[in-house]
């Protein structure tokens, strides 16, 4: 098959077209026998009867013999047979025929030719009986070498124009195979050209936008690695470079506790950075919220602050906060991650005396947050890829992070069916606002 050039989808498609229209064929020519049979059966049997009239009028306007107008008569359209008694016959022949013969006249007789019960036309001259029975394969021999003709041109004229056909087709889906080849093999640069919007067009379009979204995951897998690697390598170097000069021995007392706290905030980094990673492990692998409870949404913010309260009190930072009180249906545990990770962020970016406003409402099923800080500020090229894991935008507090939070909370959000955007120019602080469906209590 492959020195022919096909391929299995090619040949089922011609075995499929040669099949159907070899059926299409067959019923056609049974259906135009059987209507052409009787049509020529009918005009057979009254040609007979013309026949038979006509040899009875040469017998009695001419001193022929019988023997030799049955001679004369003879054609390659009819068999003549002629017997001398009735008995000889070799059809049923009932008393009225008879008579009727016996009379002068012509009768039809039933007799059986090619599977099938034809008129035969059975007369008396003279002492004779003769009987005319029609050659019927006589007039299907042309009939049939000319179907046989016309399906053969047919069939190989089709299988010329369905093989050009599934050629046309079948090339952007070889052009798919070999493309998705290359992708199986880690090339996510693969492109498949094509043209139109018919299936096998649209086929191709959606496979150059899954290479692209691999190509996209890809990156991010690799970034993702690169990422963890250094946010553990560089504080596990920290720990083993103060480590060593912790083991020297006419190290001053001041220095001791000063490598020592490096020591201990950077274990407490790393506890952090394992925490989040188990985390974002968690939630990235959840495709829905399972563990539900009911519980006040607004009470949780205010738990969360007061969580946080350490850190806002060193930056003696002020809270202004307007929450509605709202009911929520979901998993409490999760939900909390979203206040940690933004109020968090909210008080490690404002300035020293700053105001963090914090909004709780609800219309009609949505339920809307807003939290608003007055710091620092994100940068036009950091908004764009601020949810992203990892990433950490540059600044004077980047070393303080990992860039895990806001990439888990991005997901929290969306478990939960809802949305998180933020709004954001540099010096003049950040609004991060968050819309859940608020879902019912039953």
């Amino acid at each position: 098959m492959k020195k022919l050039g096909f391929t299995s989808i090619r040949l089922k498609l011609m075995l499929i077209f040669v099949g159907i229209m070899l059926g299409a064929c067959q019923l056609a020519i049974i259906n135009f026998v059987n209507y052409y049979f009787d049509r020529v059966v009918n005009d057979l049997e009254t040609q007979l009867m013309t026949e038979s009239r006509l040899i009875k009028q040469l017998a009695d306007q001419t001193d022929l013999s019988a023997e030799e107008i049955i001679r004369l008569s003879s054609s390659s359209f009819y068999q003549m047979d002629h017997y001398v008694k009735v008995q000889d016959i070799p059809v049923e022949i009932d008393e009225s025929k008879q008579k009727m013969l016996e009379n002068g006249d012509s009768v039809y007789v039933m007799v059986e030719r090619e599977d099938r019960k034809i008129h035969a036309t059975l007369f008396k001259i003279e002492k004779y009986y003769v009987l005319l029975i029609p050659y019927v394969a006589a007039h299907f021999n042309t009939i049939e070498k000319l179907v046989v003709i016309t399906l053969l041109v047919c069939v190989a004229i089709g299988s010329i124009m369905i093989l050009i056909s599934v050629r046309k087709i079948t090339q952007p889906l070889k052009k798919l195979t070999a493309a998705t080849r290359e992708v199986a093999k880690g090339k996510f640069t693969v492109q498949v050209p094509y043209s139109g919007k018919d299936e096998v067009a649209m086929l191709a379009q959606y496979f150059n936008q899954m290479v692209q979204e691999l190509k996209h995951i890809e990156y991010l897998r690799k970034d993702f690695v690169n990422s963890v690697s250094h946010e553990f390598k560089t504080p596990i170097s920290s720990i083993h470079g103060f480590a060593q000069l912790l083991k020297t021995e006419s190290l001053p007392k001041e220095k001791f506790q000063e490598y020592t706290d490096v020591i201990i905030e950077e274990t407490e980094r790393l506890s952090k950075l394992s925490s989040n990673i188990l985390k974002l492990s968690r939630v990235e692998n959840q495709s829905m919220i399972t563990q539900r409870t009911s519980f006040s949404l607004d009470e949780q913010i205010r738990k969360t602050i007061l969580l946080l309260e350490r850190e806002w009190q060193e930056k003696e930072l002020e809270f202004d906060l307007h929450l509605q009180k709202i009911d929520y249906w979901g998993d409490e545990e999760l939900i909390q991650q979203i206040w940690i990770n933004l109020i968090g962020n909210a008080i490690k970016f404002s300035y020293t005396g700053g105001i963090i406003t914090v909004m709780l409402s609800h219309m009609g099923d949505v339920i809307r947050i807003q939290i608003r800080d007055e710091g620092s500020g994100i940068s036009e090229t950091a908004l764009k890829r601020i949810f992203e894991q990892f990433y950490q935008a540059e600044g004077s507090h980047s070393q303080e992070g990992n860039g895990l939070g806001l990439a888990i909370v991005k997901r929290v959000v969306e478990l939960c069916g809802g949305f998180v955007s933020v709004q954001s120019e540099e010096g003049k602080g950040a609004v991060f606002n968050v819309e859940l469906p608020l879902s019912s209590l039953e």
